[in-house]
């Protein structure tokens, strides 16, 4: 009767450093998929224009501004009347840092070993290290 009543416990308690690896894990990985697909979506937000509109009066700051003020045009003229340069624009910048985002976290979620190995089940033996 013991038993069964503290099985469940007992069953979180040797399982808890496994569980924290994983949440470890997963926010590691997300953390770095977050930062390197903001930082490919600048780069490419900046780059895009200059390479679809392909007018040497864009440069990198206007690039970013036709970005950020996407939403309001949207708002502003309607889906139909922003010009098919801005939409190419949108998709490429936003499918390739989604993209970039994507890789980095399965890769981010394999070499979390080699920042921390993935820890035993707790035992009589092991106990006191944690």
């Amino acid at each position: 009767m013991i038993i069964g009543r503290y099985d469940e416990s007992h069953t979180q308690m040797v399982n808890l450093p496994q569980t924290r690896w994983k949440n470890f894990r997963n926010t590691f990985a997300a953390s770095r998929s977050f930062i390197s697909g903001l930082f490919i979506w600048i780069i490419l937000a900046g780059v895009a224009p200059a390479v679809l509109i392909q007018n040497d009066t864009v440069n990198y700051i206007e690039g970013i501004r036709i970005f950020f003020y996407f939403p309001v045009m949207l708002l502003k003229q309607g889906a139909s009347g922003i010009s098919a340069n801005v939409w190419q624009m949108m998709a490429i910048v936003t499918g390739g840092s989604v993209l970039v985002a994507a890789v980095v976290a399965i890769i981010s979620l394999f070499s979390v070993k080699s920042i921390t190995p993935y820890p035993p089940k707790v035992t009589e033996k092991n106990i006191d290290e944690y």
